[in-house]
């Protein structure tokens, strides 16, 4: 029962940061894109699409560095993405109100 736990905690942990990261490149996206580029407004679904596709094409393996726990590892990823991601949201809005 625990390894069930664990996997449900990891996956809903996934989807949250899969949301959070659309959302950002959402409203990064409508603040400098649109406005510079004239571009169509990209909603949340779309912004995690272009983050897969981006993901294809720069995903890094680590090979040496191997954790013991798994579910460990993945909440040090998960808060070092989350904090990068409301890092990026948090400065792009206030860059976005210097420009405007």
């Amino acid at each position: 029962m625990e390894i069930i736990g664990k996997i449900t905690i990891g996956l809903l942990l996934f989807v949250l940061n899969v949301l959070l990261r659309g959302y950002a490149i959402s409203w990064l996206w409508f603040w400098f894109a649109v406005p510079v580029f004239n571009v169509p407004i990209m909603n949340v679904w779309q912004a995690i699409g272009v983050s897969f596709l981006i993901g294809c094409f720069t995903a890094k393996v680590d090979a040496e560095k191997k954790e013991k726990d798994a579910i460990k590892g993945f909440f040090e990823v998960f808060s070092e993405t989350l904090i990068v991601n409301t890092m990026f949201l948090v400065l792009g809005y206030i860059l976005h109100l210097v420009i405007r």
